[in-house]
């Protein structure tokens, strides 16, 4: 059992790197969509994706490693907490401080993430404030005063000019 508590050590605690990683990648991002660099966002979009697979990988030993732990001990209903609770007090240390910092992990990349999804949201929102604005100048344009008051009657029928439209 020793050495099985000892791998899933191994396994969480490359669980919590990774998680570092993506934090990380997480602030960077932010910097890099408030300057509209987009080159340097896809590059660590595409880096993001890399850890996220070894995330995976990570987890499906975590969970393998618990599966023959629980055969081992003859527990069908064993989970990590439950285990903890069965170590010695050095390994539950380990396990308790190791869950700690992958808690810490998570929380900050979510924190970044959020932050991330304001920014985007803003940057969404300023250019749909642009293009309204676009395209309520080309209906100002459309509407001269050599058309008279008619054309103030038939402002809302006005299209922009700016795109091509079908409909």
């Amino acid at each position: 059992m020793a050495s099985m508590s000892e791998e899933l050590l191994m396994v969480l605690a490359n669980e919590q790197i990774i998680y570092q990683k993506l934090a990380t990648y997480a602030q960077e991002k932010k910097g890099y969509l408030v300057k509209s660099k987009v080159d340097k966002i896809m590059e660590l979009t595409e880096k993001e994706q890399i850890l996220i697979t070894e995330l995976k990988k990570a987890e499906r030993k975590r969970e393998e490693v618990l599966n023959d732990l629980k055969v081992a001990l003859g527990d069908n209903e064993l989970t990590l907490g439950k285990l903890v609770k069965r170590l010695p007090e050095n390994d539950r240390k380990r396990f308790v401080d190791l869950k700690s910092a992958i808690l810490d992990e998570v929380e900050k990349l979510k924190k970044a993430n959020k932050q991330n999804e304001l920014l985007i949201n803003e940057g969404l929102n300023m250019t749909e404030y642009t293009l309204n604005a676009i395209q309520g100048y080309s209906m100002i344009n459309e509407n001269s005063y050599s058309k008279g008051a008619s054309a103030y009657q038939n402002a809302d029928k006005c299209q922009a000019r700016f795109f091509e439209y079908r409909s």
